[in-house]
């Protein structure tokens, strides 16, 4: 009987053992999960990209989707807001990628303009752009002396396609973005701008000269932060540094 005891005691104890051993692997496991910045749009918050940001969780990834105004405000405040973010959540990581929908694009390639912000670049990882008017949209030049679009704020109007545009006064990227673009407009858009487009933003106005890799996929600006294909290509280039083409 005391030696049964004693086999029991044993056993109990690799397990308590193992028990602890797996929990500390699980956790280190965590901590080392590269950080993705996921940056929503113009109008929007972090809960419009609660699929993405799962997704790319699910990939293996630790998400941070940023949480900013950007309605009734200039543009130099929402970059304001979304530096002082990116620092708060990303000083000691190792590893840090970004993803941006339409305007969170331009405002990682704003971060990354700024020479204060020049450490990051040692600890980059990937930057994927989604639907984002890196030349602007002819949506905003179309529609900017209409009564309703001065409403919508600064950051708004600072979207169109001109020299003193927010995308016309940045520089290039130090960086090689993967860009993927939406081509499912609507009748009235494709009236507009007579070019394939998401209804918001030309596919052409998403290319960068010095981009990495550039997919474009049938769904339209406000759809891609749900579908599938958009979340798969991403963490494929967040894998990888390229689409699957």
């Amino acid at each position: 009987m005391k030696s049964l005891r004693s086999m029991v005691c044993f056993l109990l104890a690799l397990v308590l053992i193992a028990g602890c051993t797996t929990n500390r692997q699980l956790n280190r496991s965590a901590d080392d999960r590269e950080t993705v910045v996921l940056i929503h749009g113009l109008g929007r918050s972090a809960v419009s990209m609660w699929l993405l940001e799962g997704r790319i969780e699910k990939a293996g990834y630790d998400v941070v989707a940023l949480d900013y105004p950007s309605l009734g405000i200039t543009p130099a405040e929402v970059i304001d807001a979304v530096t002082v973010q990116i620092d708060a959540c990303c000083r000691d990581k190792a590893r840090v990628h970004f993803v941006g929908h339409s305007l969170g694009g331009l405002l990682i390639r704003s971060y990354f303009a700024n020479p204060e912000n020049a450490a990051m670049m040692g600890r980059l990882g990937q930057v994927v752009m989604i639907g984002t008017p890196n030349a602007g949209s002819v949506l905003v030049d179309h529609f900017r002396d209409s009564w309703w679009l001065p409403i919508l704020g600064e950051t708004t109007l600072s979207l169109g396609t001109t020299a003193n545009s927010l995308p016309g006064q940045l520089p290039l990227p130090p960086f090689r973005a993967g860009i993927i673009a939406g081509s499912n407009g609507m009748w009235i858009s494709d009236a507009i701008f007579a070019e394939a487009n998401d209804g918001l933003v030309a596919v052409a106005s998403t290319r960068l000269p010095n981009m990495a890799d550039f997919i474009e996929i049938d769904v339209s600006h406000s759809m891609m932060r749900y579908n599938h294909e958009v979340a798969d290509q991403t963490i494929e280039f967040l894998k990888n540094g390229r689409f699957r083409h």
